[in-house]
């Protein structure tokens, strides 16, 4: 098809409106999951990884971490 073509693209009969698998609030609902697993899991390297580590390393594992829960929790609901 030409740039700017007046066409529309083909589609296959499946013109259903896009749902989020939290529902209408899904977005802030899951913004608001991940910063506190994030935040919470900063929380947590800080206080449980080992003191020899310097506390950005802490910190920031254990924000990872929490990104890995948050993620896991998602993929979950989505896969549910």
């Amino acid at each position: 098809m030409a740039y700017g073509s007046a066409m529309s693209e083909p589609t296959l009969g499946h013109e259903e409106e896009a749902t989020s698998v939290l529902g209408d609030a899904g977005t802030p609902l899951a913004v608001a999951a991940l910063a506190l697993c994030v935040v919470g899991g900063a929380v947590a390297g800080y206080i449980y990884l080992p003191e020899e580590w310097h506390l950005a390393r802490r910190i920031a594992g254990g924000g990872v971490s929490g990104f890995g829960c948050w993620l896991l929790v998602m993929v979950g609901r989505v896969i549910g």
